[in-house]
């Protein structure tokens, strides 16, 4: 059941931020606890995947103050009260100890993006937004609607590693806050030199 369909959201999400009831299956992450510290909660100065409070909200949210998933992210301030930065506190949950390798809302959106009409694209897509507490919006081409499908991949995989795959997929002119000019080179992955050394 995708999140959404639970009555109290907020609840919810301050018991299970990493949604492990929309999992359609996961895999254990020995060690998970200690890469979260490291790249989340020791990263909150400004470092690795820690951002502003403005570039999430405007970056990643677009200002959108309803959407429920924006409660996965905190302030972290130091002893004077300054804000350092904005912590994603999906996978900081005690006792996680595992990653979902896929979920029912991807599966919404490999529905809506790989649907043979725009209008079946469109109600897949409604069903997603709706569970995320985001209102209806409507398309007159299937461009406008893949785009918006790519824009909830970027809001809805954050820290998960999924990104590259989706952007690889439509062949991205784009990365959210990537510091290098993205061309088509950067999605051709190197073979490993001891697998080429085996080529005939």
């Amino acid at each position: 059941m995708l999140w959404g369909e639970i009555a109290d959201k907020t609840v919810f999400l301050s018991d299970n931020k990493a949604l492990t009831g929309e999992w359609i299956f996961g895999i254990s992450v020995k060690g998970l606890a200690d890469d979260v510290q490291v790249n989340f909660i020791e990263a909150r100065a400004g470092a690795k995947l820690t951002k502003t409070k403005e570039m999430v909200l405007t970056g990643l949210y677009e200002n959108n103050t309803a959407d429920t998933r924006r409660n996965l992210w905190k302030d972290y301030t130091s002893e004077s009260g300054a804000i350092f930065s904005y912590l994603f506190t999906k996978y900081t949950q005690e006792g996680l100890s595992s990653l979902p390798v896929m979920r029912i809302s991807e599966m919404y959106l490999v529905a809506a993006e790989a649907a043979p009409t725009l209008e079946e694209g469109i109600s897949y897509f409604r069903k997603f937004r709706t569970s995320r507490d985001l209102q209806t919006l409507t398309y007159s081409t299937k461009i406008q609607l893949q785009s918006d499908i790519l824009k909830e991949y970027e809001k809805e995989f954050y820290g998960e590693g999924q990104m590259f795959y989706a952007y690889k997929r439509v062949n991205s002119p784009s990365m959210l806050w990537s510091i290098v000019p993205i061309t088509p080179s950067i999605y051709k992955i190197p073979l490993p030199q001891d697998e080429i050394s085996y080529l005939p």
